[in-house]
């Protein structure tokens, strides 16, 4: 999970944004980033000066979630130069966009004259957000810390990212629920990556039912996912598959087809994870009714494909044929999508994938008692993919082994 799936508050949160602003966000939030481009670019020429002078920052903001670093600098970096010293909170919006761009650029190079710089960056920009003179200081420092945790999960200092992401939360409580679920998500984020998968699922709870109230179906989309997979670190998989589907739910009422056939794959993994986890313990009943619903999830978004998504058709195939042979189903079926998942992964240059088909097929001929052919597929698929764990192989008779 990235810093930009947790929806995070525009540069320009501490100004008045218009209409005009907030739907570009709206955009951003659903993944449409040339609608949201061509909006920030309209800005430009809108009548409004407010709307005009801050319209390099907006931009900048749609260019880093783009994931263009370069464009993004270049915005921000033209903006702070445009802004005059009266123009104090114009020029801080400025300076937060600059510094979540070198931030993200940073975090890439690791370089440490580089983090050096962007400490100081920073810096600047929090003591701009003061001096702006803003209506809530408290939001003004609040917004600060975030800034800060943001750039801590950039450059992978977790714990500096937690420390700061805390202090947001406490600047923001009672002022703005929105912003403190944006607080929250950074810090269990930060918990996430710092192998601390409890914290991650407190900070998930307590932001989801924020957004919930506010009615930010992406940013509690994004909680249901932080939960989803710090339960599923914790290897609590009931868990995890329930917050999948919840999070299933809201992309379903909201997002593009693109993002709903990733939340389709990732509920369909977690209930395969379920499965696998409680094959010996659960009643097979159970085992099937979760196998069948990760193979009708995946059949889903093999229906939602775009017809050049080749690597989300292979995963789809891969899921749906796992969830074939967990659950006891037509291993024709099983051995089809292995294949067209094996094909589709060569494709796009996917050795693992290639190998998991492979794996997948050698599982199917194996329980069909074709022995030396699942043996082959084995020695095939580990040639392919050295860095194969044990636990991928398929469970073979003795003489597959020969």
């Amino acid at each position: 999970m990235k810093l930009s799936d947790l929806r995070p508050l525009p540069s320009v949160y501490l100004l008045k944004a218009s209409q005009r602003v907030s739907r570009i966000y709206e955009k951003l939030d659903l993944g449409l980033y040339e609608e949201a481009q061509a909006l920030a670019e309209d800005l430009g020429e809108a009548e409004s000066s407010t709307d005009k002078e801050i319209s390099p920052i907006v931009l900048s903001d749609v260019h880093r979630l783009w994931g263009d670093l370069r464009g993004a600098l270049d915005l921000a970096e033209e903006a702070a130069a445009s802004f005059s010293q009266a123009q104090e909170q114009q020029k801080a919006a400025a300076l937060v966009a600059l510094s979540r761009a070198r931030a993200e650029r940073a975090g890439q190079r690791q370089e440490p004259e580089t983090l050096a710089q962007l400490e100081l960056l920073v810096q600047e920009a929090q003591q701009r957000l003061h001096q702006g003179r803003p209506p809530d200081p408290a939001l003004a420092e609040g917004f600060g810390h975030l800034l800060a945790a943001e750039a801590a999960m950039a450059t992978e200092d977790w714990a500096k990212a937690s420390h700061a992401a805390k202090a947001a939360i406490a600047c923001f409580r009672l002022r703005d629920e929105v912003a403190q679920a944006a607080a929250l998500l950074l810090m269990g984020l930060a918990g996430f990556q710092s192998n601390a998968p409890r914290e991650a699922v407190s900070a998930a709870n307590l932001a989801a039912a924020a957004c919930r109230a506010q009615r930010k179906v992406w940013m509690e989309a994004a909680s249901k996912r932080l939960g989803h997979l710090a339960h599923w670190r914790l290897k609590e998989t009931q868990q995890a598959a329930q917050l999948a589907e919840e999070m299933l739910l809201l992309v379903k009422a909201a997002g593009t087809s693109v993002q709903q056939v990733e939340a389709l794959l990732e509920t369909a993994e977690a209930h395969l994870v379920r499965v696998k986890q409680r094959e010996a313990n659960a009643q097979r009943s159970s085992l099937v009714a979760w196998a069948s619903r990760a193979f009708d999830l995946a059949g889903e978004a093999l229906t939602l494909c775009d017809a050049k998504s080749l690597r989300s058709q292979a995963c789809a195939r891969l899921l749906r044929a796992k969830a074939a042979l967990q659950g006891g189903f037509s291993l024709a079926q099983a051995l089809e999508d292995a294949e067209e998942a094996r094909l589709l992964m060569n494709d796009v240059s996917e050795r693992r994938g290639v190998a998991s088909a492979l794996l997948l097929q050698a599982e199917v001929n194996s329980l069909e008692g074709r022995t030396l052919k699942a043996s082959s597929l084995v020695k095939e698929a580990q040639a392919l993919s050295e860095d194969l764990h044990q636990a991928d192989l398929p469970v073979l008779p003795p003489a597959a082994g020969a």
